[in-house]
C-alpha cells in the first residue's frame, strides 16, 4: 500500500462522511442524495488522480450508469422504482470501488460479484488499520519538522490577535442591526449544553462512517 498522499485521502473521507451528516440527519433523502454520490465520486477521482491512478474507460461508463440511477431517484415517485434506482446505483458504486482500475465489472461472472462484494468489506475494516498505523510509524521514525511548528504557532498567534477585532466588529453590527442579532443568537444556541449528547452521537459516526470511506477508497486505488 504505498500511498502518497495520506493526509488528503484522511481529509477527503471526512468530508465526505461530515457532509453525509448535513444531508441525511433527520432528513428526508430526495436530490441530496444524488449530491451525495457525485461528491463521492469527485473526491474517489480526485485522491485516485492524487495518487496517479487513472480509471479505465469501462470505468467511466460504469460511473455514468451510477449517477443515471441516482439521478431516477430524484425522479420517479414510484416507492418501488425509487428504492430499485438506490439500490442499482449503491451496487453499482461498490462495483466501481471493486473494479476501478481494471475495469472489468463487465466481465465478472456472479461469484466474481460476491467475492468483490466481501473483499470490499473487508478491506473497508482493515485497510485504514494498516494505512493509519504505517502513517504514525513513518512520523516516528523520522521526520522533525520545526517549520511546521513554527507554521502552528503563526497561526495560533494570528488568531489570537483576530478574536478581539471579530468580537468588537460582531457586537457593532449585533447593536445596528436586529436580523443580524437574531443568526447571531441562533448560532450560539448551537453550543447549548442540551446539544452536546447529539453532537457527541453525531460526531462518533461521521469519525466511523470516515473511517470506512478510507478503507473503501484504499480498496480502489
Amino acid at each position: 500500500m504505498n500511498i502518497k498522499h495520506r493526509t488528503s485521502i484522511i481529509l477527503v473521507s471526512i468530508a465526505i462522511a461530515w457532509i453525509f451528516d448535513q444531508l441525511f440527519f433527520e432528513k428526508t433523502p430526495g436530490i441530496s442524495y444524488l449530491i451525495l454520490v457525485v461528491i463521492f465520486l469527485a473526491g474517489l477521482v480526485w485522491t485516485a488522480w492524487r495518487e496517479k491512478v487513472k480509471p479505465a474507460i469501462p470505468t467511466l461508463i460504469l460511473m455514468a450508469i451510477v449517477l443515471f440511477f441516482a439521478i431516477m431517484t430524484c425522479i420517479r415517485e414510484q416507492p418501488f422504482l425509487t428504492f430499485v434506482n438506490y439500490m442499482l446505483s449503491i451496487a453499482g458504486m461498490g462495483l466501481l470501488l471493486v473494479t476501478y482500475e481494471n475495469g472489468l465489472w463487465a466481465q465478472y461472472s456472479l461469484s466474481d460479484y460476491f467475492m468483490g462484494a466481501l473483499r470490499l468489506i473487508g478491506s473497508a475494516f482493515s485497510n485504514p488499520v494498516r494505512f493509519l498505523s504505517r502513517k504514525v510509524s513513518a512520523e516516528k521514525e523520522g521526520e522533525s519538522r520545526p517549520n511546521n511548528k513554527t507554521s502552528f504557532w503563526t497561526v495560533l498567534i494570528g488568531i489570537l490577535i483576530a478574536i478581539p477585532v471579530v468580537a468588537a466588529l460582531t457586537g457593532l453590527l449585533v447593536s445596528a442591526d436586529p436580523i443580524f442579532s437574531k443568526k447571531v443568537d441562533d448560532f450560539f444556541r448551537l453550543f447549548s449544553i442540551e446539544k452536546w449528547g447529539e453532537y457527541l452521537f453525531r460526531g462518533c459516526y461521521i469519525l466511523v462512517l470516515a473511517y470506512l470511506i478510507i478503507g473503501m477508497i484504499l480498496h480502489a486505488i
